[in-house]
């Protein structure tokens, strides 16, 4: 009888162990890009729909810098205990750590969680450049390697040298 009890008491312990519900205290989600960037502004809608269904505050953590890869270390070096999140995008995900050594294995240290977004990007001009298309584009700015630059928020492309192509890109 007291092995019984014993049992059904453990079996209690457990079940209400077993009934803590996730999130039982806020969230930080670190977004690593500045207030206002696409990545930013889908976790900011993001987490306020997981507070509002979980009961729990997601609070959003810029971490900017280093094309992505400071937030991203700041999440990977957490505990892996569901509290830290990182908004990830494309960047210090997938393409940094093929270019550079990152402070993080993105393969190991990361667990996809979802999808929450995807975002098109475009190329414009002003309606004077000489240019009606991506081909034109191209066509031109290699015609012209000294007039352009290039901006990205994503780390410089390698330099290409004026004898292997008429490129040049600027950081």
């Amino acid at each position: 009888m007291k092995r019984i009890s014993f049992l059904i008491a453990f079996l209690l312990c457990a079940e209400i162990a077993c009934a803590q519900s996730y999130p039982a205290r806020a969230v930080k989600v670190v977004v690593p890009w500045p207030p206002g960037q696409a990545t930013d502004i889908a976790a900011r809608i993001v987490a306020q729909k997981l507070q509002e269904a979980l009961g729990q505050p997601f609070v959003i953590d810029n971490r900017a810098g280093a094309g992505g890869s400071i937030g991203s270390e700041v999440v990977a070096k957490s505990a892996p205990d569901g509290y830290t999140l990182l908004a990830a995008s494309s960047g210090p995900i997938s393409i940094m750590p093929l270019l550079q050594k990152t402070p993080y294995d993105s393969q190991k240290d990361f667990a996809p969680v979802s999808l929450i977004s995807t975002v098109p990007f475009a190329l414009v001009t002003h309606p004077s450049f000489p240019a009606n298309n991506a081909r034109d584009f191209i066509a031109h700015v290699r015609a012209n390697p000294d007039k352009y630059a290039f901006s990205s928020s994503a780390p410089a492309p390698p330099r290409i040298s004026s004898s292997s192509c008429s490129t040049r890109w600027r950081a």
